[in-house]
């Protein structure tokens, strides 16, 4: 934002749901996360931590959301982490419900090369829209 950057479209790509071994927390290195992993009486610091860093994440997500870029969540829980540091709940339209399934249905999409008859032919055939 700083930089003056306008994405088409924001999301969440992390494993936020597990805060000990799927969050790196901002300013440590991967090395102080492997070991703070690895030992249970860090645990608490570590979750502590990534949760700061997800809230952050969270926080920047809905200053984008504000400048009207679409704004999503991946359905890794951000959100949710960000009402553990004591924040208003937020809720943010889920990613696959809102453009995957959509494209989905029209034959668009990421998904375009399933077929669902299992008959490879299928996947040649022009798109009908």
């Amino acid at each position: 934002m700083r930089r003056g950057v306008r994405p088409d479209l924001v999301t969440d790509q992390t494993s936020a749901h597990d805060l000990i071994n799927g969050y790196l927390p901002p300013s440590w290195s991967v090395e102080r996360w492997r070991a703070a992993q690895a030992d249970p009486l860090q645990h608490a610091a570590l979750r502590d931590a990534a949760a700061v860093g997800c809230a952050t994440h969270v926080q920047a997500m809905l200053e984008f959301q504000k400048m009207g870029v679409p704004t999503v969540d991946y359905a890794t829980h951000p959100p949710g982490r960000f009402r553990c540091r004591g924040e208003e709940r937020v809720r943010l339209p889920r990613l696959v419900p809102a453009y995957i399934r959509p494209l989905f249905c029209r034959g668009k999409g990421p998904f375009r090369w399933v077929a669902l008859s299992g008959d490879p032919q299928d996947i040649r055939r022009p798109m009908r829209s």
